[in-house]
Parts: C-alpha cells; structure tokens; sequence
C-alpha cells in the first residue's frame, strides 16, 4: 500500500475567505462594485449589529487581543457594550478590518484549496498502466477541468495562486465530478484535484508544484467570467530559463548558505511582486507594450526567486529587479493611490509614539509621490467611501461598569506587573516592525513570551486571591477613582494587552471586577 498525504487548513471564516490585494489588482474594474459587494455588507453589518460584531470577536479571537475577555465581560453584562472602553475597542478594530479590506484583504465565497495534481493518473502510473487512460478529467477549451467538494458539480471557478503577478496568471477551473475519486481517494472538502495532463496548469500559476501549494478558489461569477476571459486573452507564461540543481553537503557551512538563499530569495519574492503590481496598475494607464512586457518578466523572477535556494539560474535577480524598476519610470509616472497602505515602514521602534510617528512619515513620503490620476481596481477600494453609523443609545462611562474591590498593600506589586506588561508591549511592537521575521515564528515567539507573562503574574501570588490588586490595575488603567485620575501609568495605553493578560491569569478573579458577575454566579446551577 501506498499513498500520499496532504494537509488543508479551515478557514476560520466559515465559508467566505479573503483575497490579496494582487489578486484584486488583476480583476475587471467594471465588476469592481459586484466583486467587493459582499465585504461591504458585511462591514456595515459589523457596525450596526452589536451581535454580529461579536460573532466577529468570537472568530479572531487568539492570544494576541482581548476578544475573548471582551466576550465574557458582556456574556455576564450585556449592556456593557455600550460602555466607553467597548465602543472605543469596537471602532478601531473596525477601522482596522476596513483598512485591510482596502487594502486588498476583499471576502468571496471561496477558500485556500490544497492541490493534488491528476490522483487517478498517479494512481495508474503506479501500477503500470497508460496514465492517457485517465477518464476522470478531459482537456477542455478556455478551462482547466478539477474537483473538489468545495462547489458544486458542473459549476466554473477562478483560481488564483500566490505568488500572483498578473491576469496572466489567472486560471478558469471547471469543477467535474467522476465516481473515482469516491472510490480511490479522500479528498475531502478542501482539496482540489486539478487535471495536469495536457493543461497550462503548472505555467499559469507561476511554476506551481505539487508539494504543499494551494490555490485561492472561488465561485463569484463576476470572477470567474473574468477568470475566462483572462485565458483566452492573457496567453501564459512559460519559463524556459535554464537551471541547475544547487548541491549541499550535510554541513553548518551549507546550512547557512540554504538559509541566505531563502532569506534572498523571500526579498526578491516581495520586491517582484511589488514592482510587478506598479506595472500592472501603469497597464490600465498607459498604452506601452513595456509595462506588459514587464508584468510578465517579473511573473518568471517570482518563479526563479522562489526556486533559488535549490537550483542556480543564469540571471542575476537583484540586478534584473533593479534594471526593470529603473526603466519603469516610476519617478515621472508616480505610484498608485493603494501602496499608501500597502506598503509599510518596517523599522523596528521602541515605543508606540515613535512607532505611530514613522507610519505618518512613511504615509507622507509615499503620498507625495502617488499619482492620483492612476486608475486600477485596487485604487477603487481604497477610495470606496463607506456609510458611518451612529448608535441610538447613549455611550455610558466605564467606570460605571468596574466594580472595585478593596487593596491591602501590595501596590508594589502591582507596579511590578505594569512594568512587565510594558516591557512585554514593547516586544509586540518589534515583532510587529521585524521585516526579517516570518510572521509564524513572530507569532510563536509571542506567544512564548505572553506565556512566561501570564506564569510570572501568577507567581507573585496575585491570580487567586488578590481581585483588589487586579480591579487596582483596571482603575489605574481607566482612571475611574479619584486617586487614579491624575496618576502617571501607561496602562492607559495598553488597555486591551491589560485586559488580556488579567483574563487570562485568572477569568474568574478578573469577572468579578465588573458588573454582573454576582449575577451570572447566582444563575449558575453550581
């Protein structure tokens, strides 16, 4: 027996997954409203339905935010969603969701698919026979044919793969069902099976293999009808640059070779892909064979840039990037409206003023060359003009919802716990501004460190016994007290991290400095 196993991930979504903001910039600009349509009613959803919004929580809630402290503050206290602090944290975590989806981040019906490249071909290979006896997929004009139980049977899909340059690298799928692969495999919902024989498949998606890719699938019809065009319309790239296999040897020597080489080639992944979205927008603009020409080249760089680590090619990548960016023009011609928050300042800094002054800076230096004139799909979102909403109930203090208790000594305690919070908000910052990190091992690396946070509160022997020394901190926090109004603290400014942290050493201690946990305990069956 053999066979081959692969991993899916759910979006934690449910059944909406969100595009990037490549993939939006290849779209049609006449479906651009039908395309983001969804997003919007979602976002305006978000604002008016307070449930709705906590369904929100409920699904993003992680490690990193105060969610889940959020959710059981109104779960024993409902009207706590009209305090301050929770419409304060409601409307910048929206703001924040509106500017990713401007930024690209646009929700369909769709999901990441993980790939599996014609199963009952392999299968047949495997035992000898003639894989062109394959019936479960047929060579078809203007669609590649796949399945997946992710859409229905007979229904069209487009399929986008990362890295995504162009709608060249657009591909139209055509989902058909054979009983085989029922009887001969478990797909499951969120694989796809895509016909390899005699399709464009692996040149249309930027030389994409077999391993562990997967490709962003959906059904929205404005799409997919776009998706078609693009076939027929945007002939696909081949790489046809020669190439050689790199040799390595069981050594430390090799080792950190294979890790600048990947290091590089995540650089010029990013600096491809960029520069390959200006091109792109200048297509929409300007009647110059170049630019296209330059989508397309930069398409094969993306593809060498992530081979480079196993194979050696003969182009210097740095410098072609180099070479093609100079000859773009992009001084006289200007940049796109959208890089204003799509391209970010990555320097590390030590505190959140000086964090927040950079992204001002930054945003003003890349405003001052942005040509307002350019038109693209991703330049109407970011200039989609969205309907503000005003509650009906009045916003109510918070402190009117912190219930305090008395403090026996112990305040320098509590100092203490302020400056390891601070300290531990200053690392989330650096992660934050950490280019060189990947974003997994910057998550696992916090979460370490919030881990030996919440080990060390609990150590000093608050978590169980002190509800005064946390309703102390809260105060000092929020300023509900007189004493505490005028007290110099900067928890102030990491309410949400303190929020989190307190939650987490101990719900129950925590729950009992708002209102409605007296309640919610005498409702309990206990």
């Amino acid at each position: 027996m053999w066979g081959i196993v692969k991993t899916t991930h759910e979006s934690k979504l449910g059944d909406v997954q969100r595009m990037s903001y490549q993939m939006v910039n290849a779209l049609d600009m006449d479906t651009m409203p039908e395309v983001t349509q969804k997003s919007v009613s979602y976002i305006e959803k978000l604002k008016r339905d307070d449930q709705e919004f906590l369904g929100f929580l409920r699904k993003n809630a992680n490690f990193s935010n105060d969610y889940e402290a959020l959710l059981a503050i109104t779960s024993q206290c409902p009207a706590f969603v009209n305090s301050e602090y929770f419409r304060d944290r409601k409307q910048v975590i929206l703001a924040s969701y509106v500017m990713s989806f401007k930024s690209g981040r646009v929700i369909q019906n769709a999901d990441n698919l993980t790939i599996v490249g014609s199963p009952y071909a392999m299968l047949l290979h495997a035992v000898g026979r003639d894989i062109g006896d394959d019936p479960t997929f047929e060579a078809e004009e203007g669609a590649m044919q796949c399945w997946t139980e992710r859409f229905r049977d007979r229904e069209y899909l487009a399929e986008f793969r990362s890295p995504f340059n162009s709608r060249n690298n657009l591909g139209c799928l055509h989902n058909v069902y054979h009983p085989f692969f029922d009887r001969y495999f478990r797909l499951g919902k969120l694989c796809i099976a895509v016909n390899m024989q005699h399709t464009c498949f692996q040149d249309r998606n930027n030389g994409s293999d077999m391993d562990s890719d997967s490709i962003y699938t959906t059904n929205h019809p404005d799409i997919v009808a776009h998706a078609r065009r693009c076939m027929s319309e945007y002939p696909t790239i081949v790489n046809k640059i020669p190439k050689e296999k790199n040799i390595y040897d069981n050594c430390p020597g090799d080792f950190a070779k294979v890790d600048n080489r990947l290091a590089a080639s995540q650089v010029a992944i990013g600096q491809s892909s960029n520069l390959a979205q200006i091109a792109l927008t200048y297509t929409y603009n300007f009647d110059d064979q170049r630019y296209r020409d330059y989508v397309c080249i930069l398409s094969v760089i993306a593809q060498l840039a992530i081979d480079s680590a196993k194979r050696s090619f003969d182009v210097d990548i740095p410098a072609e990037i180099a070479r093609i960016k100079a000859d773009m023009d992009i001084a006289s011609n200007g940049l796109p409206s959208f890089w204003q928050i799509t391209k970010k300042d990555k320097r590390k800094a030590r505190t959140d003023e000086v964090r927040m002054q950079r992204a001002r800076d930054n945003k003003e230096r890349i405003a001052r060359k942005v040509n307002s004139s350019l038109t693209c799909p991703m330049n109407y979102l970011y200039g989609l003009k969205l309907r503000k909403y005003r509650s009906d109930e009045p916003t109510v203090p918070t402190g009117r919802f912190i219930v305090r208790h008395a403090l026996a000594g112990h305040r320098k305690m509590a100092r203490k716990i302020e400056q390891m919070i601070e300290k531990y908000a200053l690392k989330v910052y650096d992660a934050e501004a950490d280019a060189s990190m990947w974003y997994e091992d910057s998550e696992l690396l916090l979460m370490d460190d919030f881990e030996e946070l919440v080990r060390d509160i609990r150590a000093s022997g608050m978590s169980c016994r002190y509800a005064g020394l946390m309703s102390w901190l809260i105060d000092r926090a929020f300023h509900v007290s007189e004493q505490t109004r005028n007290s110099r603290s900067r928890l102030d400014r990491n309410r949400p991290l303190l929020i989190r942290t307190l939650y987490e050493v101990n719900p129950k201690c925590f729950l009992k400095c708002f209102l409605g946990y007296a309640d919610k305990k005498a409702a309990s069956p206990e």
